[in-house]
Formats: structure tokens, sequence, C-alpha cells
């Protein structure tokens, strides 16, 4: 009895770790992951909803921040896309910087397009449109799992027509303060960007100005502008 017991206990043992071998031996490649989403670039500026699908497991899910709800599986994932492409027939994306850490890839784009439909409740303008968004993509093997967009949605309603834009006299951007020399912290890129969000949210700009970049150059999207480190801290006083 106690030899089956361990029998079995053993091939249970020896089960998990095969599992666990063939999915590092499955796992995609960092060049894999960058050839999977070329392949789904390509395939979104031709428009084409079925090569995009087969690049995606069947329970994707789409997280557009900008829509009520994420789309839950192909069948939505492609409506949507469907959708957009009426929406928006001259649809475009521009990548701009990947960025890969295991299954995780985050990219910068510029988008472009003509609104000539109707497009999440707003009815076609005719307008143009340019906007930065970001992606983060989750991977499983080589197929996209999980897609979070977030996009310049103030710099769409002002380009349709339906907000007005925003004025910012780029002199206007002077601290009111000394603005201190940055102090090099001895952190990872995250745990500075952790302990600077950290500072930021105390609202002493002081002590946060110290972990910018003395070369920074921060983009507000909706204004139009990139600033230099001093602009910057002083657009966050206003």
């Amino acid at each position: 009895m106690f030899s089956q017991i361990s029998r079995i206990l053993i091939g249970c043992i020896i089960l998990v770790a095969l599992g666990g071998f063939f999915q590092i031996a499955t796992a995609a490649t960092e060049e894999e992951l960058l050839a999977v989403h070329e392949a789904s670039n390509n395939a979104l500026n031709a428009h084409d909803v079925d090569t995009m699908m087969s690049l995606w497991t069947d329970d994707i899910i789409y997280d557009y921040v900008a829509a009520p709800s994420p789309a839950d599986g192909k069948e939505e994932v492609a409506a949507f896309f469907g959708a957009m492409f009426q929406a928006v027939p001259d649809f475009h994306v521009e990548q701009r910087r990947k960025l890969v850490s295991g299954n995780i890839m985050v990219t910068e784009c510029t988008v472009t397009g003509t609104h000539q439909g109707e497009w999440m409740g707003i009815p076609a303008t005719g307008n143009s449109v340019q906007l930065i968004h970001m992606d983060i993509l989750e991977f499983e093997g080589d197929k996209f799992k999980r897609l979070t967009t977030y996009d310049d949605s103030v710099s769409f309603l002002v380009q349709v027509g339906l907000m007005p834009a925003a004025e910012l006299d780029p002199a206007l951007l002077v601290p009111s303060f000394t603005v201190p020399e940055a102090e090099p912290t001895g952190l990872s890129p995250l745990e500075a960007d952790a302990e600077g969000r950290s500072r930021w949210n105390t609202h002493d700009l002081s002590f946060y100005a110290k972990v910018v970049h003395p070369d920074a150059e921060v983009l507000i999207a909706p204004l139009g502008l990139t600033l230099s480190r001093e602009a910057y801290i002083a657009s966050q006083e206003l």
C-alpha cells in the first residue's frame, strides 16, 4: 500500500516537473514576441481582423480604458476593432518604442485617422485626428492574452471639436521656488519610479524634484508641449 502511494506521489512530482519544463521550453523569446507584435501591427494597419485574432488567445481580454468595460473573448474584441475601422476607415498606427520584460510588452504609438463614422456614441465629424497612446500586452506563449490601451482621449475630444483646446502660455511655467539639483537615488528604475510617485503624493515638489533627472523631457500630450525639468515642476505646481 505504501509502495503504491509512493509511486503515485513520485509520478505526480514528475508530471509537475515536466509541466514546468515544457512551460519553460515553450516560453517565447523576446525576439519571438516582437515578431508576433509586428505581425499584429501589420494586420491592424491592414484592418485584417481575422489575422489579428489568429495571434490572440481564445480568452483574450482587451481593456480599452476609455470604454465602459473590457472586451472579453475573441468575438467581442473582433467586434470592437471592426466598429473602429468603420468609424475611422484610414486608421493607422505608427509604433514608436517597445519594451519587453518576460511575457510583458509595453509599446508607445502614434495613431492617425479620420473620424468618418460614429465612434463610442460620437457622431462622425470628418475631422482628422492624431493621438499618442500606450499598450500593455501580456503574452501566453507566443499569443496575446491581455491587452490594455491607454490613449489621449482629451486630444481626441479636442480634435473632433467636442472640447475646447487647453491654453497655457509656456512663459508661465516658471517655478515659484528654486528647484534643487537632482540627487542620485541608487535605486533601480522601478524602485526610483515608486519613490518618485511617493514623493509626488506628498505635494512637496522641492523634495520630488530631486528624483527628476536634470535632462528630463516630459510630454504633456493634451497641451502639445514637451517640458523641461523646471517647466514640468512648474506645471505640477500650477
